[in-house]
């Protein structure tokens, strides 16, 4: 079974807990949630996280580039994907996703779609096949783990991005 721990998720389903009560339960429906008292005007933001994953510009009759994408549709887009190397948050495709002379990489034409909607977010996702080993390596060492944030904060800044989304995938059986 695969387990997909994404960070916007979390944080939506955290800000729901902050106005209502999941603890009850009402006979008439499988799932109750009863509003509390003391949050009944709070407005939960609602937040459309849009992927863009790189290889989609390559499907055969389907290409989809990210001037495709609508800027006023989602709130959030997340590039698929960064990767770690050697503790290090790099880009997947360097050749792609960087900007040379007159050709505009695949990172800067996402990020440009901020001049439609400023307040648009845009996250650099971090994941792939081989993520687990890696990411449990960083985790277990501190030395290490100040090593990856560092390097992921020199990448986002870098390129403009306004923060990462870890997507990470882990495999057991149950």
């Amino acid at each position: 079974m695969k387990i997909n721990i994404l960070f916007s998720v979390f944080l939506t389903l955290f800000e729901y807990s902050k106005c209502f009560d999941f603890s009850s339960y009402d006979q008439n429906s499988k799932y109750s949630i009863l509003q509390k008292q003391s949050f009944a005007n709070y407005q939960i933001p609602k937040k459309v996280v849009c992927y863009y994953s790189s290889w989609s510009r390559n499907r055969p009759n389907a290409a989809f580039n990210p001037e495709d994408i609508d800027p006023n549709l989602c709130t959030h887009i997340n590039y698929a994907f960064a990767k770690i190397r050697y503790g290090q948050l790099i880009p997947m495709e360097i050749y792609l996703e960087e900007t040379y002379g007159y050709n505009i990489g695949l990172y800067q034409r996402v990020i440009n779609l901020k001049r439609h909607n400023p307040k648009l977010k845009v996250l650099l996702s971090i994941g792939s096949h081989d993520l687990t080993g890696e990411l449990k390596r960083i985790i277990s060492n501190k030395s290490k783990r100040h090593h990856f944030i560092r390097s992921a904060i020199d990448l986002i800044t870098k390129y403009g991005f306004d923060g990462i989304d870890l997507n990470f995938d882990e495999k057991k059986n149950y």
